[in-house]
């Protein structure tokens, strides 16, 4: 199913704790996965991040108030994690970043409600998270 037509399979306001697991251009595994240097063209790393911010926005929607989303994607590309999130918040009123999510982590981040994962911080592939909180 096509996530930015998830209105089609469920409800507004149904779900109280959402995760996306966004397509993502996978820049952050690209060193256990090399082919993803010839697999990707120009085009496909313009367009994900509008298809990110739309899976983002109609996941919103089936969100009830006082739930939670996590977004993430396995790139460390800022086009992609903290500018898909930032037009995110500025479009969504109703949606506040969620710093409870830095209680919850092992190292400390610049900021509370999201976290990139750079390949040599742990000797791991490069991840990006962040977290919000729907308001009333």
């Amino acid at each position: 199913m096509d996530a930015r037509n998830i209105l089609t399979e469920t409800d507004e306001q149904y779900y109280d704790r959402i995760l996306i697991d966004a397509p993502c251009s996978g820049m952050g595994v690209i060193r256990r996965k090399p082919e993803l240097k010839w697999n990707k063209k120009p085009d496909d790393l313009i367009s994900l991040p509008s298809v990110q911010y739309d899976i983002l926005t109609e996941a919103a929607k089936t969100l009830k108030i006082g739930g939670r989303i996590v977004y993430s994607t396995c790139t460390v590309r800022p086009e992609e994690n903290e500018q898909v999130v930032k037009a995110f918040l500025e479009s969504h009123p109703s949606f506040v970043r969620d710093d409870s999510m830095k209680r919850r982590l092992t190292q400390d981040t610049e900021s509370g409600s999201e976290w990139t994962i750079l390949p040599h911080d742990y000797e791991t592939d490069g991840f990006y998270m962040a977290a919000f909180e729907r308001k009333g």
